[in-house]
């Protein structure tokens, strides 16, 4: 504990109490160490507002509605996972975008951008 200059927790709403109790602790002990909300949480919290603008709401509505199309149906499915391979796209299939992890929803919205066009071209068959 001599060298440690800093704490940080997630502050996750289960483990609260156990948090406040140890970070308090540590500082009393050890008033040199800070306390600093966990940075990967806070800069996920920080992404995850970002959704809030209209257009990126809409964007991702429509990504996650594509998304339970496709899922709705094992015949489609198999469709899409044929186009996909034929255009070469780095997706078998599609998946929906994390409500929780920005990075994972980031994830998904650059898989179904990469594979659009496997996309547009499985609807296209499907209403031909």
């Amino acid at each position: 504990m001599t060298k440690c200059i800093g704490q940080g927790y997630e502050k996750a709403a289960s483990i609260l109490s156990l948090v406040n109790e140890t970070a308090g602790e540590i500082k009393r002990s050890y008033k040199f160490v800070g306390y600093f909300h966990c940075v990967s949480h806070a800069t996920n919290l920080s992404c995850s507002k970002i959704v809030a603008v209209p257009i990126l709401q809409n964007a991702q509505d429509v990504v996650q509605e594509t998304i339970s199309h496709f899922s709705s149906s094992a015949k489609q499915t198999r469709l899409l996972k044929k186009h996909l391979m034929s255009d070469n796209c780095r997706a078998e299939t599609q998946i929906g975008p994390c409500t929780i992890r920005f990075v994972q929803r980031h994830e998904a919205i650059s898989l179904f951008w990469d594979s659009l066009s496997s996309v547009v071209s499985t609807l296209d068959d499907i209403e031909g």
